[in-house]
């Protein structure tokens, strides 16, 4: 049998651009694991292999019921490892596969569970990047756990835009300001990411597919965020109203917290109306530069000198002509939504207050009637007693 280090390897559970996961048996412990074996290029490098260790030490110390558990890294074969708890239960990607969509009852536990994940390591400033329905696991009791928590932090020095293999498994679920690899990305890429998977779990789709990863990270980027209520209408305005919340393409413009958005998301399964959000956790800092792209805006393309090639600036200038266009149409489309939904509610009081008028007139009409019926028994009864009366005193004369 194959090892590593000392764990036994039992079978491939999944690969990808950072490495293979493993179902491994721990002789020490007697239990099963998942090994992460990360690529030999991560530890060619002393400062790579540095930074590995100092932070997989950090992510070896996090303790919480929603996150998948760390028990061990080190170095085997010149390959770097991290040993994490085994989920029996599968993957959130795996059920995506199987059930398409989801209902919102069913999908609130689940972000509800993550997004507690998620403001555990950020309040230890700790960003994930690489929230996505892969790294969601679920134990035998059908509870969700996040994993890979730093791997896409740890290794981020070596992942490229150009290495296809190596993001699109994560272009649908990137920021706008993580797909700029802007410096200062923060809490937000997690809780926008966070955002995409609720989108998918109640579509069965993410908002944005596209034939190439470049494409797709353009939409992020450019497009409005397309409308639940055309694939589910049964759905409540206030879902359309929560995600634009998470999937602001500003990030000052997101929930605060995860846990904000996902409180927001329970309150929608439970029928309950959400709740106005606070803008004061969102002030702007100073400007500062991103470290790889300029800002991002209009006048920036404008100012471009077209290249003949095909890479991603080019086809960004060629979404920005339309782009407007999209944004007016989606502007368009909300504001009819909420014109239908008003009149909706108009429809609703007005044909409450007829049913209210005609069970006020039914009444009415029932007092009278009944008034009626009294004044007939009234006179009958004092017609019978004059009747009585005269009888009497003709037979007494």
């Amino acid at each position: 049998m194959e090892t590593i280090g000392r764990y036994q390897i039992k079978r491939e559970l999944g690969r990808g651009g950072m490495g293979h996961v493993y179902e491994a048996h721990d002789p020490q412990t007697g239990q099963d694991v998942a090994l992460k074996v990360m690529p030999p290029s991560l530890s060619e490098e002393t400062a790579l292999r540095q930074r590995f260790e100092q932070e997989a030490k950090i992510i070896a110390a996090l303790n919480h019921p929603c996150i998948v558990p760390v028990h061990d890294f080190g170095e085997a074969d010149g390959h770097l490892y991290l040993v994490m708890g085994y989920m029996q239960g599968g993957s959130l990607e795996e059920r995506l596969a199987k059930q398409g969509w989801m209902s919102l009852k069913t999908a609130a536990p689940i972000i509800y569970r993550i997004a507690q994940a998620l403001e555990y390591v950020h309040k230890r400033n700790i960003i994930h990047r690489d929230v996505k329905p892969a790294n969601v696991l679920f134990d035998t009791n059908g509870r969700a756990h996040l994993a890979d928590f730093g791997i896409a932090r740890l290794t981020g020095n070596i992942t490229r835009l150009t290495a296809t293999n190596m993001t699109i498994g994560t272009a649908s679920y990137m920021s706008p300001e993580q797909i700029w690899a802007d410096k200062n990305v923060d809490h937000r890429t997690d809780i926008y990411s966070l955002g995409i998977i609720l989108y998918e779990l109640l579509v069965g789709q993410v908002p944005y597919v596209n034939d190439s990863p470049a494409k797709t990270m353009m939409m992020h980027i450019l497009d409005p965020v397309p409308s639940l209520l055309d694939v589910r209408p049964e759905l409540s305005y206030g879902c359309e109203e929560v995600l634009q919340g998470a999937l602001a393409k500003d990030r000052f413009d997101r929930y605060s917290s995860a846990m904000e958005f996902a409180q927001e998301v329970r309150r929608l399964a439970e029928g309950q109306a959400t709740r106005p959000r606070s803008g004061t956790p969102n002030k702007r800092p100073p400007a500062v530069d991103t470290a790889v792209a300029p800002p991002f805006d209009e006048q920036t393309l404008l100012n471009m000198h077209r290249s003949t090639g095909s890479d991603l600036i080019d086809e960004l200038m060629n979404y920005q002509l339309s782009h407007q266009d999209r944004q007016e149409a989606r502007q368009e489309q909300i504001r009819a939504v909420r014109q239908e939904a008003e009149q909706a509610h108009q429809l609703r009081q007005a044909q409450h207050e007829a049913e209210v008028a005609q069970l006020r007139a039914a009444e009415e009409a029932r007092r009278q009637e009944q008034a009626r019926q009294a004044k007939i028994i009234w006179a009958a009864v004092v017609g019978t007693i004059l009747l009585l009366i005269v009888l009497a005193v003709l037979i007494g004369g």
